[in-house]
């Protein structure tokens, strides 16, 4: 929720009283609570529920405290989930879907924000594209209702097969993700987009490149996954998802990791997010399994056991 800040305010002291702050957001029905032993961790929880008041208003937004004010996919991807569980957001979800199905591209991307804004309406950057599919698959999980699966197939197909047809390769995408990736954004690893490390006097890194196309290609195996999930939940086929999904898996072992579990693209050993999609993706086992978890172990206490 917002604060206000008073200047030159003519009484002294001021009296709050004189202040009514109204709370607008979406009518949804709180269904998630939590509270333990610790008072820190139960005034996070507190800070989860009121920032996504402030966010779900008609769309979900990132952040409700500046003009900006717009649907993100990505930020709707990652915590939509969590939205599910603190409330009732199936309505909700169901309507913020037909906002992004409007703005599909033509080949199947879908945009960074939507309903389309000022900046971020590229197509096929990764992690915010994959809202298209994510989104109904999460939601559906939480409420067992599959008609935001078939109100959605058509779409979530159209991207997939995307994905397919191009190996959600960045530079075969270029004209459509205007040859740029938010990526893992605002991490505190390597090659991160926002603070400038994915380039060198404008120039994107060549490790840049490949760890892009490493994300995007993980993003092709969950997509996968997800629709073969929803095809057998709807009755349709789950086979051709089974094995795009199949592919992307071979994709990625051919061209981004070694037999032992490392990172062909060196620097990505050095990083947390690599390793966390490989071990979600189970593109390892046995030895190289437990040497990946070693070497994510030891960067979480590099780094004051914080991801």
């Amino acid at each position: 929720f917002r604060y206000i800040r008073l200047d030159e305010y003519p009484e002294i002291p001021v009296d709050l009283d004189s202040f009514r702050a109204i709370v607008v957001h979406s009518d949804l029905r709180r269904t998630g609570y939590f509270v333990c032993g610790d008072a820190k961790i139960n005034q996070l929880y507190h800070n989860i529920i009121w920032g996504q008041k402030s966010n779900y208003l008609d769309i979900p937004t990132d952040c409700p405290q500046r003009d900006e004010r717009l649907g993100w996919t990505g930020d709707a991807q990652i915590f939509c989930r969590t939205a599910a569980i603190n409330f009732d957001v199936e309505k909700f979800f169901r309507k913020w879907m037909r906002d992004l199905c409007d703005n599909q591209h033509a080949l199947g991307g879908f945009p960074g924000v939507a309903p389309l804004g000022q900046y971020g309406n590229e197509p096929m950057r990764i992690g915010w594209a994959d809202v298209g599919v994510i989104t109904p698959y999460q939601v559906w999980k939480q409420f067992g209702d599959t008609r935001i699966i078939d109100e959605n197939w058509e779409s979530m197909n159209l991207f997939l097969n995307h994905i397919y047809e191009t190996k959600y390769n960045h530079e075969s995408l270029v004209a459509e993700n205007g040859n740029y990736q938010w990526a893992d954004w605002l991490s505190y690893e390597p090659l991160e987009t926002c603070g400038g490390l994915h380039s060198v006097n404008g120039k994107i890194l060549p490790e840049a490149i490949s760890y892009w196309n490493y994300l995007s290609s993980s993003y092709w195996v969950i997509d996968a996954t997800y629709m073969a999930d929803m095809a057998e939940a709807t009755g349709r086929d789950r086979a051709q998802y089974d094995k795009i999904a199949a592919d992307g898996k071979e994709y990625i072992m051919k061209n981004f990791l070694n037999a032992d579990g490392t990172f062909k693209t060196a620097i990505l050993n050095t990083m947390q997010t690599p390793a966390l999609f490989a071990l979600k993706n189970k593109l390892v086992d046995g030895k190289a399994k437990e040497d990946m978890i070693a070497r994510l172990r030891q960067n979480f206490a590099d780094h004051g056991n914080c991801l």
